[in-house]
């Protein structure tokens, strides 16, 4: 989030000092965006790691009480379900779960955390303007939400529609093989 405005300031400099002794100036701001860049590249492996190894604790203890509360069931269960079923909840599904769960955990937390500083850096540049945007954006995502909601509810009575009418296409129309062996015959 700091990278914008250091570029905006080196370009401050570059405009704003007609002389062209800049040297010091840009050296200063290149090494303050150098150390922004090195610090949010540490920062961001230390979160990939802390979310790897949280997410391989999670499908752990996931598979282990799966496995556990498989293990408990009466033998009708393993008579009625098969092995391969039972391995891919072991497996997939519980490593597809702790991914899920992870991933958008991590993710949830840096646009938090980017979007509490963006608000606060544009406090720092401009207050008047920041309030503008805080008071327009809002409102505009939150009708775009309802608008998003109408038009998925709308697409599922399309495709309901669609399925009807399918259905009763089905029932009107001759099989093809009898309609085919009709015209063939003549």
């Amino acid at each position: 989030m700091s990278a914008p405005f250091f570029l905006g300031k080196i370009i401050d400099v570059i405009y704003t000092n007609p002389s062209g002794d800049y040297v010091d100036s840009l050296t200063h701001l290149c090494a303050g965006l150098t150390c922004v860049f090195l610090c949010g590249a540490a920062a961001n492996a230390v979160r990939v790691y802390l979310m790897q190894s949280s997410g391989q604790s999670i499908v752990n203890r996931l598979r282990t009480s799966l496995f556990s509360s498989i293990l408990r069931q009466e033998v009708a269960f393993f008579d009625k379900t098969r092995t391969g079923e039972l391995i891919n909840r072991l497996s997939s599904d519980t490593a597809l779960l702790g991914r899920s769960v992870t991933e958008n955990l991590s993710d949830g937390l840096r646009a938090g955390a980017q979007a509490s500083v963006g608000v606060g850096m544009m406090f720092f540049v401009s207050p008047s303007l920041a309030t503008f945007v805080l008071s327009v954006v809002p409102p505009i995502s939150i009708l775009a939400v309802i608008y998003g909601r109408y038009l998925r509810k709308l697409s599922k009575a399309t495709q309901d529609s669609l399925a009807q009418a399918t259905q009763v296409c089905s029932f009107s129309a001759p099989a093809p093989g009898k309609e085919s062996a009709f015209l063939f015959s003549q």
